[in-house]
């Protein structure tokens, strides 16, 4: 694998870092972009079809836990676990990953569907 492949491979690996801290801090930035700015932070789920979004709590959830130390719902928690596993494996990967590297057979692959199982996982919590 060459020299390009590590290059974009640690770029998505930076990627998936930043969306992950992203999704930390959603939390705690949403209520003061409420008040300056009341209809600018709006559910698109809600918006567009009128009813409950079924993430709808999630952000308050993790407020509470992280602020108050109030106890996260099951699913809440599993998919938390599920976040900080992702947002370590691909720091990590980030971090240690260098040029001249040589990667055990089908790692890629391997990254790539956790990746995706992680997704479903926080799914099948959300939406029950």
């Amino acid at each position: 694998m060459g020299a390009t492949f590590f290059k974009v491979y640690q770029t998505v690996q930076a990627v998936c870092v930043g969306l992950l801290l992203y999704v930390a801090a959603l939390p705690f930035f949403v209520p003061y972009i409420r008040m300056v700015a009341p209809g600018l932070w709006r559910c698109t789920h809600e918006a567009l079809y009128h009813e409950p979004c079924p993430f709808c709590g999630a952000t308050t959830y993790i407020y509470r836990f992280v602020v108050y130390v109030e106890l996260l719902p099951a699913y809440m928690a599993v998919a938390v676990c599920v976040w900080a596993e992702e947002l370590l494996r691909h720091a990590y990967i980030c971090c240690k990953l260098r040029k001249n590297d040589t990667l055990p057979r089908g790692f890629v692959t391997t990254d790539i569907w956790c990746t995706v199982c992680a997704g479903v996982v926080v799914l099948i919590c959300f939406l029950g």
